[in-house]
């Protein structure tokens, strides 16, 4: 060890790093999860809560691969899912009442609301959503919901951004103008050093 030069040990110490910072599957999928980490942020407003967690790339590739084991399919476009994951920005928000276990129905005075909540949230929610990165405002691609039915009290909004940099380097904060229950701006802000901490793993 005394003839490596100052190069050789920032060599090694590389590789280290390198090394502790991989996680095996269930490490990294609990990692993303944990809230401690900042990539999970959760608003309560009235009655209702929103929890919002940043998806990364290789999350939702893992998340596929998992579906299809389940589904004892193989997936034959997984090349194209992995493509498609790299080139947008995700979130989940995940929205649930202390009054009901869908949260379309919390507070409901007619049936008619009821059925203008569910538009919203299928279809007029995206163009309220933006993400904002350095100057730069990025408007929504997609969204979509998956309703509990019952199973759970959670049903869950996947947002997309497509994201032609890739390599981005500021801070991100989602904002959501929500009009359906008149709540107004919902803002969730994920650091940089956050995202950046999030451990490697082998796909």
């Amino acid at each position: 060890m005394k003839y490596l030069n100052n190069k050789g040990y920032l060599f090694l110490l590389f590789l280290i790093i390198a090394c502790t910072n991989n996680v095996n599957i269930a490490e990294y999928c609990s990692y993303i999860n944990k809230p401690e980490n900042g990539l999970v942020i959760t608003k309560e407003i009235n009655n209702l809560k929103f929890r919002c967690e940043y998806k990364p790339a290789e999350y939702l590739i893992l998340n596929e691969r998992n579906k299809s084991f389940e589904n004892e399919k193989s997936n034959d476009n997984e090349g194209e899912l992995i493509k498609e994951a790299k080139n947008f920005i995700t979130f989940y928000l995940k929205i649930s009442s202390d009054k009901n276990s869908d949260f379309l129905k919390s507070d409901l005075k007619i049936q008619d609301d009821y059925y203008k909540r569910l538009n919203y949230y299928n279809s007029d929610i995206t163009s309220d959503i933006s993400l904002i990165h350095e100057k730069d405002t990025l408007p929504c691609n997609y969204t979509y919901l998956e309703r509990n039915f019952g199973i759970g009290n959670e049903s869950t909004l996947i947002i997309g951004f497509q994201n032609d940099k890739q390599d981005l380097k500021g801070d991100l904060h989602l904002l959501i103008n929500e009009r359906a229950y008149d709540l107004g701006l919902l803002q969730f802000d994920y650091l940089r050093t956050n995202i950046n901490n999030i451990p490697k793993v082998k796909l």
